[in-house]
């Protein structure tokens, strides 16, 4: 027998919440445009097809198989966006992807996610280069995913966005983008931090070139400082 006064109280509570986080997001990238955006963490391609508008060119990066080819389904009719399937990190190689349940379970578990103003389907995903994932998913285990730095693939890139939700991976990422950070080639970075107790050393990391702002407790932005 279904559970619904459970499933009201502690599913669809936490899939609100989960909604207004996400739209406050989406209306602050909504209003950047450019030629170049790179999505860290695509999951089946949210943000890459909501802002396909917006940039003349999008890569959609995906370490998880399974979720990377939902990712190509959707994206494949838009020719601005490619897709790659690989772990963004701080070394070249590869390295265990601890993974949470499969996507058909989610969809199956999730569908309250909907949300008409989104403009999307969507659900949060936990998996992890992190064993011990900081928000406490459980994983069913691990599959071995390349890795590679930020800086050896776009090192020539002026990027006028980079969105990362690696669930736990940002201090990897980042120090895998240190050198086009120094050399101030993005202008806007969107990070969702995923162990709150990190948010000072976040900061101190992006704070000497770029103009941070909080849209909420989880997501900040940084825009590459104007005097720089």
């Amino acid at each position: 027998m279904t559970d619904w006064p459970w499933i009201l109280k502690n599913r669809l509570r936490t899939s609100i919440q989960w909604i207004q986080l996400e739209l406050a997001v989406k209306r602050v990238l909504s209003q950047i445009h450019g030629d170049t955006f790179i999505d860290i963490g695509a999951n089946i391609g949210l943000y890459s097809t909501l802002l396909r508008k917006n940039f003349n060119k999008i890569v959609a990066v995906e370490p998880n198989p399974y979720t990377f080819s939902v990712l190509n389904q959707r994206t494949r009719r838009y020719r601005n966006i490619t897709t790659m399937n690989i772990a963004m990190s701080d070394s070249d190689g590869t390295a265990p992807l601890f993974v949470s349940p499969p996507l058909r379970r989610r969809l199956r578990t999730v569908k309250w996610f909907y949300y008409s103003k989104l403009g999307f389907i969507g659900f949060p995903g936990s998996d992890s280069l992190l064993e011990n994932h900081p928000g406490g998913q459980t994983n069913l285990g691990s599959i071995s995913v390349k890795t590679n730095c930020f800086d050896n693939i776009f090192s020539t890139l002026i990027t006028d966005l980079v969105k990362m939700d690696v669930e736990g991976g940002e201090f990897r990422v980042l120090a895998g983008m240190h050198q086009s950070l120094e050399r101030k080639r993005i202008r806007n970075l969107l990070i969702e931090i995923h162990d709150n107790s990190r948010r000072d050393e976040l900061e101190s990391i992006l704070s000497s070139k770029m103009d941070l702002l909080w849209i909420d407790s989880n997501h900040i932005l940084g825009r590459l400082r104007s005097d720089n």
